[in-house]
């Protein structure tokens, strides 16, 4: 009648530990310091937020800084690529709208996005001057840049634009056989 049965243990609304410790703990939804505060759009200003139920950790000064690999990968350039090695450092191909496969939600590529990424890209293979590689005039490399291009149906994901550059080459080619094309590796990289 009127009886409350509770495992044991220690049952409170609200307490204050002050220079103590726990061990083993079970946090359901936030933990900050005693001097956490935002500003109106939410962004920290003093202190620190652990914010459990939305994987969040928020910081006011400190940064912590990681890359994440977001997505990799790589394909043929198809033949050969013919490079004028008289013009100069110039741009000798470019591939658009090269599919990333990372999916990212529609405010991430209809309006400004939260996070931050970083694309890098390289030609693997080799190059052919006229008259031999003298090690100093010749250039061959990629430019990667990250295009959150929306479209009208599907899921969303990120886009790369890659750029194909040379100078003081003829050609482009696979290690070992100038009958073939290289191969373009690219990396998205989630930075903060």
């Amino acid at each position: 009648m009127g009886q409350w049965v509770a495992p044991a243990g220690v049952y409170m609304r609200k307490a204050a530990i002050r220079n103590g410790s726990i061990g083993n703990a079970e946090i359901a939804g936030s933990l900050q310091s005693d001097n956490y505060a935002e500003d109106a759009d939410g962004i920290p200003t003093e202190g620190v937020k652990i914010d459990f139920r939305n994987d969040v950790v928020k910081l006011a000064g400190p940064v912590i800084s990681r890359n994440i690999e977001a997505a990799a990968g790589s394909f043929w350039t198809g033949g050969p690529i013919t490079v004028n090695p008289n013009s100069g450092l110039y741009q000798v191909e470019t591939w658009e709208l090269v599919e990333t496969g990372l999916q990212v939600p529609v405010d991430q590529v209809w309006m400004a996005s939260n996070k931050t990424y970083l694309a890098y890209a390289a030609f693997d293979g080799s190059a052919t001057a006229p008259g031999g590689i003298s090690g100093n005039n010749e250039y061959w490399g990629c430019k990667a840049e990250v295009l959150p291009f929306a479209r009208w149906n599907g899921p969303q994901q990120l886009y790369l634009r890659i750029e194909l550059w040379a100078k003081g080459i003829s050609a482009l080619h696979r290690s070992g056989n100038t009958t073939l094309g290289g191969k373009i590796h690219w990396k998205l990289y989630e930075v903060t």
